[in-house]
């Protein structure tokens, strides 16, 4: 395990010598009789980046400094001149060769390298990293909005703080350490924290019921100091604590430089230079900065939390799964564009796409996990509405009941067709209409939790990639559907091409429900919590509801509950034999299949690996699940079953400590712990200082939107106007972004202050609604608006409170008025092969 680490004089410490003594003598003694190299490196790896190699060197003379670089990544192999093969470590390049090579020049002219004593030239430094290999850094897309908010947010820190190290505001070590604290933060966050998060625990970061109950409903809150779980909050996490610690600092120190900067101005008074005013002016803006990185930093950890919160109630929901029960996971995957085997240039614009839905179940059959995915094809231009959703459900449970499914608990992400009113206010009369029991309703964290979903649209897109290949088009509905039948199918899929109609009903109404994540359905009426077991929840009368009403008509293929019985089904799983409508991967037929040995648990795993799992070639694609297996059966199995081995990328003292706690009252028995064990506990003291938290204080921040002011607005509306004059080149909402930091007055003076800079997706939200006012000058002048009415929309700009923070970004886009830049942006995502890999795309070399 790694011990907590802290930086001092170019040294890292775990507090006391003779601790560290004993623990690098165990790793050695593991190391030494590690039977091969891959364990080897997994021994190393635990002590990798918290101990220096000079001091594992100490007690392994013979380790080779190149075993230490990149341990994280795994392995790649090279050959050498002679044909032999070497393994190496991996790593991660995140440079071009060219711009290592520029580095490279710029070292030896610091190093006023004027003999050329180590000089080499650019071919053969280029030689050299191509047989030094590494893993080329990517860039994501489609990136978690929370996420993609919190990294920027470091790597906006990380520039502040260079900016002033450059400047010589302070001691560069001081800066240099609070940047490498920044680093440990964003790491910690990736990747641990949410492997700390429980139910009920002592440290408040970590306990999703103080974090997730609302302290103004009751009925969505639940107490941590009653109850068969009560406890205290008197332990404090280490890391979330330097995190806060870190932002508090770098808060400091701005804060420190503008007094500076301030008390300059004051003393020179009108005799002040100009170069002072503006050094003034980047202070205070850096002040205002920080401010709003921190924000995103918090609420892209209070998004973590939520994430793992969800996560963990959908393995719940498998794991508690009767026989002929399944969790059925929604999701409307990305509409398909028109694609053509030989496609023209002017094929390519004015594209409308394909909507089609996927659907995946997890069911318990003959006491095995099994899954079927079921996608839906509409043949004409249809609105992602509820009314879709709806009579979509209504079809997949009738062909869920005819294989002998009676019960599902519906899973999806908060999409407004799946998170409304007219859905929810369905869920009995689905249940009346199809026979199936509807036990709950649950929705994801935004942007999360719809894995399987994913999984089943990226085999669609592989597969009518493949499909055009081959020489066909893909331009319809009916062709789409077509390229799905196309043998060979994919297993485990049932394809469906139709049309639905709906009729008019009255409006549902449930309030606040955007607000509430969890409904169950109840024999009277559904009960609704904001997240799913905190609190008692509010209760809405089955008399009250309002379902929406309609027919769907479908042509099917693929596996579909036609070709088989429930009986037969049933059978075939519980004999391992090929079934017609469920898919479960099987191993091939030898005397070596049988199960591995899967110990998931709830804990998290702080040991080494035992032997049994060293050498095992499929490892979990789960964040922080360190299970593997030999054969890709078993592990299809262990993903499918939702049940996991955690295992964090460090662990600290405390955290080794903590997790020997029970899961809910975390109580340790020292006379059963081993002696560093506790010598940590002794250390683990509670904590005198209450914690800052307060309940409730992860729950998502209700949206609030300002008036952007006259000033912000009539500066956007120029920029418009000067954008239509150049009609093929209007401008960028990014680039406004960034221009907005940097505009200046008449007078020298910054035109914005931090508070009124805008993020990408308003000024983007703001260009789409001038568009919109623009080419609606009908409706403007049937509306007959007031010269007060007028003035109101000219001068200032309000967003919608309702609308989701990207969604103006995703009209902009999308809108026909800037066309031009839209269509770079779609043919650079086809030419990067997006239907092929939708997540990763490789980024240009220098």
């Amino acid at each position: 395990m790694v011990f907590k680490k802290y930086e001092d004089e170019e040294m890292w410490s775990i507090g006391s010598t003779k601790e560290l003594d004993k623990l690098l003598k165990q790793m050695s003694l593991h190391f030494l009789s590690a039977e091969n190299r891959q364990e080897k490196l997994i021994i190393l790896g635990l002590v990798a980046n918290s101990v220096p190699l000079s001091k594992i060197q100490q007690y392994l003379p013979n380790l080779s400094p190149s075993v230490m670089i990149g341990l994280p990544y795994g392995n790649r192999k090279v050959k050498t001149s002679d044909g032999t093969k070497v393994v190496i470590p991996d790593s991660i390049r995140q440079l071009s060769f060219s711009e290592i090579f520029t580095m490279y020049e710029n070292h030896r002219k610091e190093e006023n390298d004027e003999k050329n004593d180590f000089q080499l030239s650019k071919s053969s430094i280029f030689r050299i990293l191509d047989i030094c290999a590494a893993t080329d850094r990517k860039a994501s897309t489609c990136v978690d909005y929370y996420i993609a908010n919190g990294l920027e947010a470091f790597d906006k820190l990380q520039e502040i703080l260079d900016g002033w190290i450059k400047e010589n505001l302070t001691a560069d070590d001081i800066l240099k350490h609070l940047k490498s604290g920044l680093l440990d933060a964003l790491q910690y966050l990736r990747t641990d924290f949410r492997l700390h998060i429980k139910r009920f625990s002592r440290v408040a970061d970590h306990c999703a019921t103080f974090g997730l109950s609302d302290p103004k409903q009751s009925e969505y809150s639940a107490s941590c100091s009653t109850g068969p779980h009560a406890h205290k909050h008197d332990y404090k996490c280490d890391r979330c604590e330097t995190l806060n610690t870190i932002l508090t600092e770098i808060k400091k120190f701005g804060k420190n430089f503008q007094d500076s900067s301030q008390d300059i101005i004051d003393n020179d008074g009108s005799d002040a230079l100009d170069t002072d005013k503006k050094t003034l002016e980047k202070r205070k803006l850096e002040v205002e900065m920080i401010k709003r990185h921190e924000n995103e930093i918090l609420e892209m950890k209070k998004h973590i939390l939520r994430s793992a919160f969800t996560d963990q109630e959908r393995q719940n929901i498998v794991n508690s799964l009767s026989e002929n029960e399944g969790l059925l996971t929604l999701d409307f995957a990305q509409k398909y564009l028109p694609t053509w085997h030989r496609e023209k240039q002017t094929d390519y614009y004015g594209k409308k796409g394909i909507s089609y839905h996927i659907a995946h179940i997890t069911a318990n059959v003959s006491m095995k996990y099994v899954q079927h995915t079921f996608v839906h094809i509409y043949q004409h231009d249809v609105s992602q509405d509820s009314k879709l959703v709806v009579q979509t459900i209504s079809h997949i449970l009738s062909e869920l009941k005819k294989i002998g499914i009676k019960a599902v608990t519906l899973r999806s992400d908060n999409a407004g067709c799946y998170h409304s009113a007219p859905t929810i206010h369905s869920l009995h009369s689905l249940m009346e209409i199809t026979g199936v029991t509807i036990k709950a309703y649950t929705f994801s964290e935004a942007q999360n939790g719809k894995g399987a979903s994913d999984r089943g649209a990226s085999q669609v897109k592989y597969k009518a990639e493949r499909y055009i290949v081959q020489g066909h088009d893909i331009t319809t509905s009916q062709q789409f559907f077509d390229a799905m039948k196309f043998e060979p199918i994919l297993n485990g899929f049932s394809f469906h091409h139709g049309t639905i109609t709906t009729e008019d009903t009255d409006v549902a109404k449930w309030k606040g429900i955007s607000e509430l994540n969890h409904f169950i359905v109840e024999t009277g009426g559904i009960r609704a919590f904001r997240y799913g077991g905190i609190g008692e929840g509010s209760f809405n009368e089955k008399t009250a509801l309002k379902p929406l009403k309609g027919s769907y008509v479908f042509d099917s293929s693929g596996f579909v509950p036609t070709l088989s019985t429930a009986d037969q089904e049933k059978k075939s799983v519980l004999q391992g034999e090929i079934t017609q409508f469920w898919y479960y991967s099987s191993c091939v037929k030898s005397k070596s299949c049988g199960p591995e040995p899967d110990t998931a648990s709830p804990e998290i795993d702080d040991q080494l690996r035992n032997d049994a799992e060293i050498g095992n070639v499929y490892a979990c694609p789960e964040p922080g699940c360190s299970a593997t297996f030999l054969k890709s059966s078993n592990l299809d199995y262990h993903v499918l079953k939702d049940q996991h081995k955690k295992s964090p990328e460090k662990v600290t003292m405390r955290d080794y400590a903590l997790n020997l706690f029970s899961n809910f009252l975390e109580n340790v028995q020292k006379e059963h712990t081993a002696e560093f064990v506790s010598n940590a506990l002794n250390q683990f003291e509670e904590s005198i200082i209450p914690t800052n938290l307060a309940v409730g204080h992860s729950l998502p921040e209700k949206k609030t939107n300002k008036p952007f002011g006259t000033k912000v607005t009539s500066w956007l509306k120029g920029l418009f106007d000067e954008g239509l004059k150049k009609k093929a080149k209007p401008h960028d909402p990014t680039v406004v972004a960034q221009r907005m930091m940097t505009e200046r007055n008449a007078d020298g003076s910054l035109m914005f202050s931090g508070e009124e800079l805008k993020t990408t997706s308003q000024i983007s939200g703001y260009f789409k609604r001038e568009a919109e006012k623009r080419r609606n000058k009908s409706a403007a002048k049937r509306e007959a608006p007031t010269e007060s009415t007028k003035k109101v929309e000219e001068l200032d700009y309000t967003p919608d409170e309702e609308e989701h923070p990207e969604a103006g970004l995703a009209r902009w886009v999308k809108d026909e008025a800037f066309q031009p830049i839209a269509d770079r942006i779609m043919h650079a995502i086809l030419q990067d092969n997006y239907f092929a890999h939708p997540v990763v795309q490789n980024v240009p070399k220098a």
